[in-house]
Order: C-alpha cells, then structure tokens, then sequence
C-alpha cells in the first residue's frame, strides 16, 4: 500500500477542501478512513479519494460518524426524520418504529449515513455487526469506516453494497469517472460539487506520495552540517556531461544550484580561453 507523509497531505487538505482550517478531529476522522483502505481497499488513491470527498460531503465536512440532519440525540434524528418522512408509505422501517422488534429507527448513520432497517441488515451481516439490533454502532468511528470502504468498493460482497455500484466500476485501467461515482451512494445528487472534493483529495494524497529524495546519500555521507561539493553526485555528474549531451542539455538536467554555479563557471572559462580571451601563462619550471 502506499504510505503517506501526513504533514504534506494535511497541509494540501487544509487548504482544499477545508477551507483553510482544519482540527483535531477532523484529522483524526480522515485517518480512520485512510487506515480502514489501506486495510481493506486496494493502492487506487483515486478511489481513496473519493471515498474521503463522499464522507466529506455526507458529514458536512466534519469527517466522523453523523446522524441524518446532524441531530446529537436520537429523540432529535427521529423528530426530523418524523417531520420529513411520516407520511412516506415505509416510514416504519425509517421515519417511525410502528412495529419494529427492536424499537430504532433507521435514519441515516455514520460516514455515508446508511438507511433503511434492510441495509442495517445486510450491511451487519457481511461486517459480522449487529447493526439492526443496534443501528447506533454505525456511529462507532471505526465501524462507520467499514461500513463506508466495504459499501462503497467490492470487497466481502463482491458488489457495491449501498446502490450495487461500487468504486471499481467507475476508477480503472480504462476509466476515471469522479462524476459518475456518485451512483455509489446517491443518484447523481450534488455528483459535481463531490467531484470537485475528489479533486483536491487527490491532489493532497498524490502530492504526500511522492518519493522526494534528498540532493545527498545520507547512507554514503552521515549527516553532515553542509553538503560538500566535492561528493555532491549532482555537481559531478553535470561537469562530466558537458563533453556528450551538449550544453542545453546539460543546464536542462541540473537540478542542484551548486551544480549549476560550477558548471557555468566552466563553462565561461573554457568560453573564454577557446575564443583567445584569456591565456594560460605557464612560468619556467612549471
């Protein structure tokens, strides 16, 4: 799996999708996430991605586990979800327990706020999690993170369990659909605004992956103070190109400032003395 540097990836994060500010908690609710893919996802960071974008839209932006209308209590989830829905033909599993075993209410919960009693069920049955006898362990931060990798990608089921849609269809060798994702979840609802949170989740995941290496071989050097030219590879390695790639080829390919002071130090005395502009003045003896 892919390992990031997460004071890269948070720093990018602040910025895009959270506005500039970003706490504890929040940080502590994307690394859930991260942990549970890496557990159970695949290396696609495309598909981590969106995954992060979908628990950022569905929990406003706070990255843990919810209640349907950001209720703190359960007497408020179902007085909203009473007042949205009591009227709807299957309010029983959903809007009011009229004659359910267990007396919940299956509003939507956690990460992608899973609904409906048959989806607690199905979604309990497959993580080995009693989610119709208690619905509230979607709530759970860790529990909610299965829930939202195992429904959103193939896993155990081998389908996408929330829609039968899943990440894989839409991320692979021959497609890089961020809008059409949203089928995993919810339709084509708010698809663009989520794909534009894919986006900068990618942009800080692929940035905090990179393999930056340093301009010295610590293993060779130690550590010391400061870097010495003469065991810098970079400088060497830019002075002994001059004779067979040619000059612009050449300044094209250093990357080090030293190695690009050198080189055109070289170059302008060699510049110099093959156009007769200076003379080497050898003394007797020498």
């Amino acid at each position: 799996m892919t390992s990031f540097n997460n004071k890269k990836m948070f720093s990018f994060m602040r910025n895009a999708p959270f506005g500039g500010r970003l706490t504890a908690t929040q940080v502590e609710g994307t690394e859930a996430i991260i942990n549970e893919f890496e557990r159970a996802g695949d290396a696609d960071m495309r598909k981590l991605a969106y995954i992060l974008a979908t628990a950022f839209h569905e929990t406003g932006g706070k990255m843990i586990p919810v209640r349907e209308g950001f209720a703190k209590t359960d007497a408020r989830a179902r007085h909203i979800i009473r007042k949205r829905r009591y009227a709807m033909p299957d309010a029983t599993s959903n809007g009011k327990p009229l004659n359910d075993q267990y007396g919940h209410v299956y509003y939507g919960r956690g990460h992608v706020q899973l609904t409906w009693a048959d989806n607690y069920k199905r979604m309990g049955d497959i993580l080995g999690i009693p989610l119709l006898q208690n619905p509230d362990l979607a709530l759970d931060p860790d529990y909610s993170a299965r829930i939202l990798v195992e429904g959103m990608m193939r896993g155990k089921s081998n389908r996408g369990d929330f829609t039968g849609k899943a990440l894989e269809d839409y991320f692979n060798d021959h497609k890089d659909d961020p809008v059409g994702a949203r089928r995993i979840v919810n339709g084509t609802d708010k698809a663009n605004l989520i794909a534009t949170y894919h986006k900068t989740f990618l942009d800080a995941l692929q940035h905090a992956a990179k393999d930056e290496k340093p301009y010295y071989d610590a293993d060779e050097l130690g550590t010391p103070d400061k870097p010495s030219l003469l065991k810098d590879n970079t400088t060497i390695g830019a002075v002994s190109a001059v004779a067979g790639s040619g000059a612009f080829g050449v300044l094209s390919s250093i990357d080090s400032p030293w190695a690009f002071a050198a080189f055109a130090v070289i170059a302008l005395g060699a510049f110099l003395y093959f156009t007769g502009r200076i003379k080497i003045v050898r003394h007797a003896g020498a």
